[in-house]
Parts: C-alpha cells; structure tokens; sequence
C-alpha cells in the first residue's frame, strides 16, 4: 500500500509512516499533538509500540482499516495511530517499534526527531 493511499484513511493531518521509512523529523510547538500513522497487517500477531524520552505524552495504538473492508474479510492493513504531545520546547525522540510481544526480536523500528518551539 502506498503512502498516498494510507494517507487517505489516517486522520486529517496525520503523519504516515511509509513501509521502507526508518527515520522522520518533525517540527512542532509545545503542547500541540502530532499524530503518526503506521501500517500493519491484521491477524499477523504484530503491533507496534511507542517508546518516548522524557517530555513526550503518548497514546495509542488505535486500530483502524487501512482502506474499506469488507465484512467478513480478514489480513488486511490497518493503520496504527498513535498521538504524541510534547510539554515544552526542546530536541525529542520517540521510537516506533514492530513486534509479536511474544517473540524478542523486532520486525522493524522508526525513529522520528521531533524539534519542539
């Protein structure tokens, strides 16, 4: 699935994470909350994770269809969407890390610097 077409079922003004993308830079302000969108496919036992310094509020994942599904359908992309807010003004970083909780390996990670004013 192409950026493009993910970007169409992410919230407005998400940030989609590509499939061959490891690392990203945002700017924003304090307080204000960015969203990431990253892909999955469904039923494979993997969910992402986000690890935050100090600094950076996360939430998530929440689930949804990467494009319309069908009922009935299964092991289509989904969209994990996470919300990072930063407290003040600095240099942070957060990871997104894909895994099967029950495995120790990890099947893919994203760092994304994030310069807050």
């Amino acid at each position: 699935m192409s950026v493009a077409a993910a970007a169409a079922q992410a919230p407005q003004g998400a940030i989609v994470i590509g499939d061959d993308q490891a690392r990203g830079a945002v700017e924003t302000i304090a307080g204000e909350t960015v969203q990431f969108a990253l892909p999955v496919n469904a039923g494979t036992g993997y969910v992402w994770r986000a690890e935050a310094e100090a600094g950076l509020a996360v939430s998530g994942p929440e689930e949804r269809p990467a494009a319309p599904v069908s009922p009935g359908t299964t092991g289509y992309r989904m969209l994990s969407i996470f919300l990072v807010t930063p407290a003040r003004a600095g240099a942070y970083t957060v990871r997104f890390i894909l895994a099967r909780p029950w495995e120790k390996t990890t099947a893919r990670e994203v760092s994304i610097t994030m310069t807050v004013k």
